[in-house]
């Protein structure tokens, strides 16, 4: 059986969704970025780093190798929708 956190795939996920979906400096970042056309959260993590530091204020990387991108763009296309 896979190990889930909130629903998502993990907690690092879940904690990079959380952070770009309830931080308003964070989530106007984001949306720019997609109405830009950014729509991939690889290229959108990269951006994050550069405005954010390397990480979430509560340290989890927002290009860390176990987050699941295709939970995350997702995410990003219902931001827009």
């Amino acid at each position: 059986m896979t190990q889930t956190y909130n629903g998502w795939a993990n907690y690092q996920t879940w904690n990079v969704s959380l952070w770009i979906q309830n931080d308003e400096s964070i989530y106007r970042q984001v949306i720019g970025l997609l109405n830009s056309k950014v729509t991939e959260y690889s290229a959108i993590a990269k951006c994050l780093v550069v405005m954010f530091q390397e990480e979430t204020p509560d340290g989890t990387l927002w290009q860390d190798e176990n987050l699941n991108h295709e939970e995350l763009n997702e995410m990003l296309q219902e931001l827009i929708a």
